[in-house]
Protein backbone atom coordinates (compact mmCIF):
# COMPACT_ATOMS: atom_id res chain seq x y z
CA UNK A 1 0.00 0.00 0.00
CA UNK A 2 2.81 2.56 0.93
CA UNK A 3 4.73 1.24 -2.11
CA UNK A 4 1.54 2.40 -4.18
CA UNK A 5 1.51 5.62 -2.45
CA UNK A 6 4.63 6.49 -3.12
CA UNK A 7 4.78 5.91 -6.75
CA UNK A 8 1.37 7.66 -6.97
CA UNK A 9 3.12 10.82 -5.45
CA UNK A 10 6.33 10.24 -7.66
CA UNK A 11 4.21 10.27 -10.86
CA UNK A 12 1.68 13.36 -9.36
CA UNK A 13 5.06 15.25 -9.25
CA UNK A 14 6.40 14.01 -12.60
CA UNK A 15 3.09 15.70 -13.99
CA UNK A 16 3.37 18.81 -12.78
CA UNK A 17 6.97 18.75 -13.61
CA UNK A 18 5.90 18.19 -17.36
CA UNK A 19 3.36 21.20 -16.71
CA UNK A 20 6.33 23.49 -16.09
CA UNK A 21 7.91 22.26 -18.82
CA UNK A 22 5.55 23.43 -21.53
CA UNK A 23 4.95 26.72 -20.59
CA UNK A 24 8.78 26.83 -22.09
CA UNK A 25 7.95 24.90 -25.41
CA UNK A 26 7.08 25.65 -28.61
CA UNK A 27 6.15 22.46 -30.20
CA UNK A 28 4.53 19.24 -27.98
CA UNK A 29 4.49 16.07 -29.83
CA UNK A 30 2.65 13.72 -28.96
CA UNK A 31 3.42 9.98 -29.74
CA UNK A 32 4.18 6.64 -28.86
CA UNK A 33 7.80 4.50 -29.91
CA UNK A 34 6.81 3.22 -33.19
CA UNK A 35 8.83 2.12 -35.83
CA UNK A 36 9.68 6.09 -37.40
CA UNK A 37 10.05 7.88 -33.65
CA UNK A 38 13.31 7.38 -32.53
CA UNK A 39 15.07 8.74 -35.89
CA UNK A 40 12.46 11.33 -36.10
CA UNK A 41 13.30 12.74 -32.35
CA UNK A 42 16.76 12.83 -33.29
CA UNK A 43 16.42 14.31 -36.77
CA UNK A 44 14.29 17.12 -34.76
CA UNK A 45 16.98 17.54 -31.95
CA UNK A 46 19.87 17.44 -34.59
CA UNK A 47 18.48 19.63 -36.71
CA UNK A 48 16.54 22.96 -34.59
CA UNK A 49 16.93 24.23 -31.50
CA UNK A 50 15.70 21.27 -29.45
CA UNK A 51 14.81 23.33 -26.45
CA UNK A 52 11.48 24.50 -28.10
CA UNK A 53 10.03 20.70 -28.76
CA UNK A 54 8.66 18.54 -26.13
CA UNK A 55 8.27 15.18 -26.84
CA UNK A 56 5.55 12.90 -24.67
CA UNK A 57 5.53 9.11 -25.55
CA UNK A 58 4.28 6.00 -24.44
CA UNK A 59 6.09 2.79 -24.30
CA UNK A 60 3.88 0.35 -26.23
CA UNK A 61 6.32 -1.98 -28.14
CA UNK A 62 9.54 -3.62 -26.98
CA UNK A 63 12.29 -1.64 -26.58
CA UNK A 64 14.35 -3.95 -28.99
CA UNK A 65 12.10 -4.13 -31.81
CA UNK A 66 10.86 -0.34 -31.67
CA UNK A 67 13.76 1.61 -29.57
CA UNK A 68 12.08 4.29 -27.34
CA UNK A 69 13.38 8.07 -28.35
CA UNK A 70 15.82 9.50 -26.51
CA UNK A 71 16.53 13.08 -25.60
CA UNK A 72 16.71 15.49 -22.58
CA UNK A 73 13.07 16.76 -24.33
CA UNK A 74 11.24 13.18 -23.82
CA UNK A 75 9.33 12.18 -21.67
CA UNK A 76 7.72 8.49 -20.96
CA UNK A 77 3.84 8.93 -20.26
CA UNK A 78 1.18 6.60 -19.01
CA UNK A 79 -2.20 6.27 -20.79
CA UNK A 80 -4.71 9.02 -18.89
CA UNK A 81 -1.78 10.97 -18.25
CA UNK A 82 -3.23 13.55 -21.09
CA UNK A 83 -6.11 14.57 -19.25
CA UNK A 84 -3.72 15.96 -16.68
CA UNK A 85 -1.22 18.21 -18.85
CA UNK A 86 -2.26 21.46 -19.31
CA UNK A 87 -1.50 21.53 -23.45
CA UNK A 88 -3.75 24.87 -23.79
CA UNK A 89 -0.42 26.46 -22.18
CA UNK A 90 -0.69 29.49 -24.52
CA UNK A 91 2.91 29.04 -25.12
CA UNK A 92 2.79 25.80 -26.85
CA UNK A 93 2.26 26.89 -30.46
CA UNK A 94 1.87 23.37 -32.03
CA UNK A 95 0.61 20.18 -31.25
CA UNK A 96 1.88 17.47 -33.52
CA UNK A 97 -0.31 13.92 -32.76
CA UNK A 98 1.94 11.45 -34.41
CA UNK A 99 -0.85 9.00 -35.58
CA UNK A 100 -4.47 9.37 -34.60
CA UNK A 101 -4.19 5.61 -33.08
CA UNK A 102 -4.43 6.45 -29.91
CA UNK A 103 -8.03 7.01 -28.43
CA UNK A 104 -6.49 8.53 -25.52
CA UNK A 105 -5.16 11.74 -27.56
CA UNK A 106 -8.05 11.87 -29.74
CA UNK A 107 -10.13 12.09 -26.21
CA UNK A 108 -8.36 14.63 -24.91
CA UNK A 109 -8.64 16.73 -28.41
CA UNK A 110 -12.37 16.23 -28.04
CA UNK A 111 -12.40 17.20 -24.61
CA UNK A 112 -10.57 20.71 -25.19
CA UNK A 113 -11.70 21.54 -28.44
CA UNK A 114 -9.60 24.55 -28.63
CA UNK A 115 -6.59 22.98 -29.07
CA UNK A 116 -7.99 21.54 -32.76
CA UNK A 117 -6.76 25.01 -33.93
CA UNK A 118 -3.14 24.30 -33.17
CA UNK A 119 -2.93 20.56 -33.57
CA UNK A 120 -1.47 18.78 -36.67
CA UNK A 121 -2.19 15.26 -37.22
CA UNK A 122 0.79 13.04 -38.70
CA UNK A 123 -1.68 10.59 -41.04
CA UNK A 124 0.41 7.23 -40.90
CA UNK A 125 -2.39 5.96 -43.06
CA UNK A 126 -4.49 2.95 -40.78
CA UNK A 127 -5.71 6.08 -38.59
CA UNK A 128 -7.28 7.57 -41.41
CA UNK A 129 -8.70 4.72 -43.82
CA UNK A 130 -9.94 2.52 -40.93
CA UNK A 131 -10.50 5.13 -38.33
CA UNK A 132 -13.45 4.83 -36.19
CA UNK A 133 -16.50 6.19 -37.07
CA UNK A 134 -17.97 8.49 -34.24
CA UNK A 135 -19.20 11.58 -33.28
CA UNK A 136 -15.71 12.32 -31.64
CA UNK A 137 -13.16 10.93 -34.30
CA UNK A 138 -14.94 12.38 -36.88
CA UNK A 139 -15.03 15.53 -35.12
CA UNK A 140 -11.35 15.46 -33.86
CA UNK A 141 -10.40 14.82 -37.58
CA UNK A 142 -12.52 17.68 -39.18
CA UNK A 143 -11.51 20.02 -36.99
CA UNK A 144 -7.32 19.78 -36.51
CA UNK A 145 -5.70 22.64 -38.33
CA UNK A 146 -3.49 20.40 -40.31
CA UNK A 147 -2.90 17.58 -41.98
CA UNK A 148 0.61 15.95 -42.75
CA UNK A 149 1.65 13.30 -45.10
CA UNK A 150 3.87 12.67 -47.86
CA UNK A 151 1.79 9.82 -49.58
CA UNK A 152 -0.36 11.02 -52.52
CA UNK A 153 -4.15 11.02 -52.24
CA UNK A 154 -3.96 10.79 -48.31
CA UNK A 155 -4.71 14.56 -47.47
CA UNK A 156 -7.55 14.58 -50.60
CA UNK A 157 -9.10 11.37 -48.58
CA UNK A 158 -9.14 13.00 -45.52
CA UNK A 159 -10.51 16.64 -46.60
CA UNK A 160 -13.35 14.80 -48.63
CA UNK A 161 -14.43 12.56 -45.90
CA UNK A 162 -13.87 15.11 -43.45
CA UNK A 163 -15.21 18.00 -45.37
CA UNK A 164 -12.27 19.63 -43.70
CA UNK A 165 -10.43 22.41 -44.38
CA UNK A 166 -7.78 21.72 -42.84
CA UNK A 167 -3.55 23.22 -44.19
CA UNK A 168 -2.05 20.44 -46.07
CA UNK A 169 1.43 19.61 -45.12
CA UNK A 170 3.99 17.62 -47.42
CA UNK A 171 5.97 16.21 -44.57
CA UNK A 172 7.01 12.43 -43.64
CA UNK A 173 9.44 10.77 -41.55
CA UNK A 174 13.45 9.93 -41.76
CA UNK A 175 12.94 6.12 -43.03
CA UNK A 176 14.26 3.51 -40.70
CA UNK A 177 15.71 1.49 -43.66
CA UNK A 178 19.13 2.76 -44.47
CA UNK A 179 21.27 2.87 -47.48
CA UNK A 180 23.65 1.11 -45.44
CA UNK A 181 21.59 -1.76 -43.96
CA UNK A 182 21.02 -2.70 -47.92
CA UNK A 183 24.51 -2.20 -48.77
CA UNK A 184 25.39 -4.32 -45.70
CA UNK A 185 22.72 -7.00 -47.48
CA UNK A 186 23.78 -10.33 -49.20
CA UNK A 187 22.53 -10.54 -52.89
CA UNK A 188 20.78 -13.10 -53.74
CA UNK A 189 20.03 -14.26 -57.20
CA UNK A 190 16.93 -15.72 -57.15
CA UNK A 191 15.72 -18.17 -60.24
CA UNK A 192 12.35 -17.15 -59.67
CA UNK A 193 10.22 -13.48 -59.25
CA UNK A 194 9.46 -12.35 -56.23
CA UNK A 195 6.38 -10.31 -55.50
CA UNK A 196 5.73 -8.66 -52.13
CA UNK A 197 2.00 -7.56 -51.85
CA UNK A 198 1.44 -4.51 -49.12
CA UNK A 199 4.20 -3.55 -46.36
CA UNK A 200 1.52 -4.10 -43.33
CA UNK A 201 -1.59 -6.68 -42.68
CA UNK A 202 -4.39 -5.06 -45.27
CA UNK A 203 -7.68 -6.73 -46.27
CA UNK A 204 -6.82 -5.94 -49.59
CA UNK A 205 -3.92 -8.81 -49.44
CA UNK A 206 -6.96 -11.15 -50.08
CA UNK A 207 -8.03 -9.49 -53.05
CA UNK A 208 -4.57 -9.23 -54.51
CA UNK A 209 -4.08 -12.69 -53.62
CA UNK A 210 -7.11 -13.64 -55.73
CA UNK A 211 -5.74 -11.31 -58.78
CA UNK A 212 -2.36 -12.97 -58.81
CA UNK A 213 -3.91 -16.57 -58.69
CA UNK A 214 -3.54 -16.72 -61.98
CA UNK A 215 0.15 -17.15 -61.85
CA UNK A 216 0.46 -19.96 -59.64
CA UNK A 217 1.59 -22.17 -61.36
CA UNK A 218 5.06 -20.39 -62.55
CA UNK A 219 8.54 -19.74 -61.04
CA UNK A 220 7.21 -17.45 -58.17
CA UNK A 221 7.39 -16.50 -54.47
CA UNK A 222 4.99 -14.38 -53.15
CA UNK A 223 5.58 -12.49 -49.88
CA UNK A 224 4.07 -10.40 -47.41
CA UNK A 225 4.12 -8.33 -44.19
CA UNK A 226 1.59 -9.40 -41.54
CA UNK A 227 3.41 -8.25 -38.76
CA UNK A 228 1.15 -5.31 -38.34
CA UNK A 229 -1.74 -3.41 -39.51
CA UNK A 230 -4.84 -4.66 -39.51
CA UNK A 231 -4.12 -8.20 -37.86
CA UNK A 232 -7.93 -9.30 -37.66
CA UNK A 233 -7.12 -9.96 -41.60
CA UNK A 234 -4.13 -11.84 -40.68
CA UNK A 235 -5.27 -15.86 -40.50
CA UNK A 236 -7.29 -15.30 -43.28
CA UNK A 237 -4.16 -14.06 -45.86
CA UNK A 238 -2.28 -16.85 -44.34
CA UNK A 239 -5.23 -19.42 -45.06
CA UNK A 240 -5.86 -18.15 -48.34
CA UNK A 241 -2.00 -17.52 -49.21
CA UNK A 242 -1.29 -20.89 -48.51
CA UNK A 243 -4.27 -22.53 -50.28
CA UNK A 244 -3.44 -20.98 -53.54
CA UNK A 245 0.51 -21.05 -53.41
CA UNK A 246 1.45 -23.38 -51.56
CA UNK A 247 5.10 -23.58 -50.48
CA UNK A 248 5.76 -20.57 -53.18
CA UNK A 249 3.76 -18.22 -49.99
CA UNK A 250 6.02 -17.17 -47.14
CA UNK A 251 4.78 -13.96 -44.86
CA UNK A 252 6.26 -12.42 -41.44
CA UNK A 253 4.43 -12.00 -38.80
CA UNK A 254 6.84 -10.87 -36.30
CA UNK A 255 8.07 -7.77 -35.79
CA UNK A 256 11.95 -7.74 -36.28
CA UNK A 257 15.18 -5.24 -36.22
CA UNK A 258 15.49 -2.91 -38.81
CA UNK A 259 18.70 -4.77 -39.85
CA UNK A 260 16.83 -8.39 -40.57
CA UNK A 261 14.04 -6.27 -42.29
CA UNK A 262 16.48 -4.78 -44.76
Amino acid sequence: MKIKLFEKLVHNIKLKMINAKLSKVRYVHLMFNDKFNKSFVEFINNNYESKEHLFLCKKLFNGTVYPFPEGANVIKIKDDDYKKLDLSNPNVEKIIAHSLFDEEIVNTLYSNKELLSKTYWMIWGGDLYNAKSSEKHDFVRQHVHGYVTDVDGDSDFAKQKYNSDAVVYNAGYTFPITKDMLANCKRIDKSYVQIQINNSCDESTLEMLDILSKFKDEDIKITTILSYGNLEFKDLIIEKGKEIFKEKFEYLTELIPFQDYA
